[in-house]
């Protein structure tokens, strides 16, 4: 317990940490007023706000004409993955079905104004906070794990078994802290937004709303609708964003120690961790002609956060399987659990000198 103190004390003095969460406070606040422009607008629609003034869409969609557009296209050479892809669109065949019949499509989320709304609270601040607690976390896990090796202690600490045991001390001291910092950070950002943004008539709307549509770049249906595997309301769709947010910072937490544990130099450390990050990102423009890699890249928590307003849907080309995106967060806890239990069995016999 002593050691776990000691450990919490060095993170919370550390002036690095410090300032790396200022400078994100501010750029989150900033990143709000810039884009706030219309929440005067949305402010006037709820004085008379219609709870059902959305266009019936869903009888009218086949879940498998709708997937055509993606099944001759990124995974042709593959005839497994093609074979997944028209499976993944018959299921979506269901969820089309429960979402009329629910009437999601006839709910007025905020209107014209619902795909600037969402693009504002889900692709910009949401993900900012995503990307913001993966650095920060790997910030810490590099800074507490070398801080011997910088100290020149590091022989003499890791030269007994219970030294060796106080990776589990910084490990915890980094969840405990990293953790605090970024429900402070991100209670107080989206504080700030919905004080500007007037969500209290909305939160009961359904995000399937025919309002809402997806609007990428990659996908070959131009302002596809938000077709959601379950039915979600504004409010619920955002608590289970927030879920998925706190499951990739757990992942990337482990697999940050992870990789630090398994190496000596912590360049290697933050070649290793900024390649896990940037290099997926890539593979989805250099891997589009080789169906296997493409699939496997898309399983990264870099693609998972750059799709991240468009969770929970069928997300086209990205994915082969319902529920990808959750699925990929618990395999990454689970390979970093495992993964890091092996490596802290490694370490505890590994030679350091």
């Amino acid at each position: 317990m002593n050691c776990l103190k000691e450990e919490i004390r060095k993170i919370l003095y550390n002036k690095s940490m410090i300032v790396f969460l200022v400078i994100c406070t501010i750029f989150n606040i900033g990143l709000i007023i810039a884009t706030s422009s219309k929440s005067g607008e949305l402010k006037k629609m709820s004085e008379n706000y219609e709870y059902q003034s959305g266009q019936k869409i869903f009888k009218d969609i086949d879940g498998s004409e709708l997937g055509s557009a993606y099944y001759d296209e990124r995974y042709k050479k593959s005839n497994t993955l093609v074979a997944l892809m028209h499976e993944k669109y018959q299921k979506l065949e269901s969820s089309l079905e429960m979402l009329s019949e629910q009437q999601a499509d006839m709910s007025t989320y905020a209107g014209e104004l619902t795909p600037y709304v969402h693009t504002v609270l889900f692709e910009y601040l949401t993900k900012a906070l995503i990307i913001e607690g993966i650095l920060l976390f790997a910030f810490l896990v590099l800074e507490t794990s070398f801080m011997e090796y910088h100290n020149k202690t590091a022989y003499i600490v890791y030269s007994s078994f219970r030294g060796r045991r106080t990776v589990f001390d910084k490990m915890s001291a980094v969840l405990i802290i990293g953790t605090l910092c970024l429900a402070v950070l991100s209670l107080l950002c989206y504080f700030i937004f919905f004080h500007m943004w007037d969500f209290e008539k909305i939160w009961d709307s359904n995000i399937a709303s025919s309002y809402n549509y997806i609007n990428d770049y990659d996908d070959p249906i131009f302002m596809k609708p938000f077709i959601t595997w379950t039915s979600f309301t504004v409010k619920q769709y955002f608590c289970a964003s927030i879920v998925l947010m706190i499951g990739i910072w757990l992942s990337w937490w482990l697999f940050s120690t992870l990789i630090v544990l398994a190496n000596k130099k912590i360049s290697v450390a933050i070649g290793a961790l900024a390649a896990c990050l940037i290099l997926p990102y890539f593979g989805l423009f250099l891997f589009r002609q080789i169906p296997e890699l493409y699939f496997l890249n898309n399983w990264s928590i870099t693609v998972n956060v750059y799709i991240n307003q468009m969770w929970f849907t069928d997300l086209g080309y990205y994915t082969l399987f319902p529920w990808q995106e959750t699925l990929s967060v618990v395999l990454h806890l689970f390979f970093g659990m495992t993964g890091l239990y092996v490596v802290y069995v490694l370490f505890r016999r590994k030679d350091i000198c």
